[in-house]
């Protein structure tokens, strides 16, 4: 189909609708690339395919689809030889695994009524060599656990009693009587998380000191004028 015949169309307009009801980056995306074909045996296969997932929705519910990132910046940042990915974008590939691994299961319900369905879901790779290390790597929340490696655990072990000793050792001077006179406030924000990029976050307990501002000096008329 030409192009201007899509425009005449307002095709533009139609996936623009439909994406908007995607729930994900990746699937707005999918749906904005989707152009008609000319084919009558391809377009059946896509109208087969669609009335099997519309009675399988009606059945099973809907397709368990969820809010997935686009995982170009991520396998972008992994290209390079020896490069690393921050903790947020192993986490963003572990939720797509896991979605997919979903949605595999999903497809492949019944392949006796739904054949095409299930052929869909075998295409669909769960790649168990990476989604179970990164789920038994990462928490909930999408931090390293501390029990991902033995190094791991006891470089924070280390970390966490010597942050101890620190605020215990700022507590004992903002206490000291003999500082009341220099130190304004008693308390301190600490990053208490095991990753460095995560924002500071107020402690419980005092500790980061700020210097009082100067106090203020008797004027120097206060001095007993002479008699008149």
């Amino acid at each position: 189909m030409r192009a201007r015949d899509l425009e005449t169309l307002e095709f533009a307009r139609v996936l623009d609708a439909i994406a908007a009801l995607a729930r994900s980056a990746a699937g707005r995306q999918a749906v904005l690339e989707l152009r008609p074909t000319s084919e009558r045996a391809e377009a059946e296969r896509r109208l087969d395919l669609l009335g099997e997932l519309v009675a399988l929705a009606a059945e099973a519910g809907r397709p368990p689809t969820a809010d997935v990132p686009l995982l170009a910046p991520a396998l972008a940042g992994a290209a390079p030889d020896g490069a690393t990915l921050e903790p947020r974008r192993l986490a963003e590939v572990r939720d797509l695994l896991a979605a997919a691994r979903q949605l595999r299961a999903y497809l492949r319900r019944d392949p006796a009524r739904f054949p095409r369905l299930a052929a869909e879901g075998e295409a669909i790779d769960p790649v168990p060599e990476v989604s179970q290390p990164l789920a038994a790597a990462l928490d909930e929340t999408g931090l390293v656990r501390d029990d991902a490696s033995p190094a791991l655990a006891a470089a924070r072990a280390v970390t966490r009693e010597l942050r101890g000793q620190m605020e215990a050792r700022l507590l004992g001077m903002v206490r000291d009587p003999e500082m009341a006179s220099v130190i304004g406030e008693q308390y301190v924000t600490t990053a208490a998380s095991s990753s460095p990029s995560a924002p500071p976050r107020r402690a419980a307990s005092p500790a980061w000191c700020r210097t009082a501002p100067p106090r203020a000096r008797p004027s120097s008329w206060s001095r007993s004028s002479p008699s008149s």
